[in-house]
């Protein structure tokens, strides 16, 4: 059986390992362990057919209704709960950290206002972190600070297409409060971004929501639609790296068979 309708078979290790120019999006059949070459570089990483957090061993969570993992894809339906999420456990943030860069395959079904690709904070009203479509209308991209709900930025309109699967990449950079986006082997834009607010960056200990979660009027609600990739560095990624990782994201993970 395929593990989605993208694909007619069970992917090898030959079919996730692609070049440009072409996109790769098929995730490996089973857990892998990130490429010796990444090991130092990469904080989190997880795919639905993993069934782990690779580099933490967190196994997910689905707390409440209305998310549901089945054929290699979390699929999310933008709840407006807070108890509707599910989690990689407590995500401990670097005391230091300052950059930050991630990379993941997501389809939304529809461009829910302030849906978030994924967060990371403490509680269903606190969040330091998190990235996902605009409040406009949802095609854009935007972050939040919602612990005081407020909106950071939103820029790039159609950086997101209802039903059309992307691999999206981000770095941001605390110090300088530049945001550069990709998607898809390409650089499409940058962004200043205010940080007064992110307490991720003293919180600490925090969850780790996929999918995102909803954080409260006027704020975030979760993703609407899929998720079949979340990777996260504490540092930050290159233009050159980050463009080689939309292209085929897989090149950090190798085979455990």
């Amino acid at each position: 059986m395929p593990l989605d309708s993208s694909i007619d078979r069970v992917p090898t290790p030959a079919s996730w390992l692609l070049t440009p120019p072409m996109v790769c999006t098929s995730q490996p059949p089973m857990a892998c362990s990130i490429a010796g070459e990444w090991k130092s570089r990469v904080m989190s990483a997880w795919y639905p057919n993993a069934g782990i957090d690779v580099v933490r061993g967190n196994k997910l969570t689905i707390n409440g209704s209305g998310i549901t993992l089945a054929n290699g894809k979390l699929n999310c339906t933008g709840s407006t709960s807070g108890s509707d999420y599910a989690d990689l456990g407590v995500f401990t943030s670097p005391a230091n950290i300052r950059q930050f860069s991630s990379i993941s395959i997501v389809t939304p079904r529809t461009l829910t206002n302030r849906a978030s690709m994924y967060v990371i904070g403490g509680s269903a009203t606190e969040r330091g972190y998190m990235f996902g479509s605009g409040w406009t209308d949802g095609q854009y991209i935007t972050g939040w600070n919602p612990n005081s709900n407020k909106n950071t930025s939103q820029a790039i309109a159609g950086h997101f297409v209802s039903g059309v699967r992307g691999v999206y990449g981000v770095s941001s950079n605390h110090d300088t409060k530049a945001v550069r986006y990709y998607k898809n082997q390409a650089y499409v834009g940058g962004d200043s971004w205010d940080f007064s607010n992110d307490i991720w960056y003293t919180v600490g200990d925090s969850l780790l929501c996929p999918g995102g979660r909803y954080s409260g009027a006027g704020s975030t609600v979760g993703w609407d639609g899929s998720i079949e990739l979340q990777v996260f560095f504490p540092v930050l990624l290159s233009d050159a790296e980050l463009i080689s990782l939309t292209t085929n994201p897989w090149q950090l993970f190798s085979s455990v068979y």
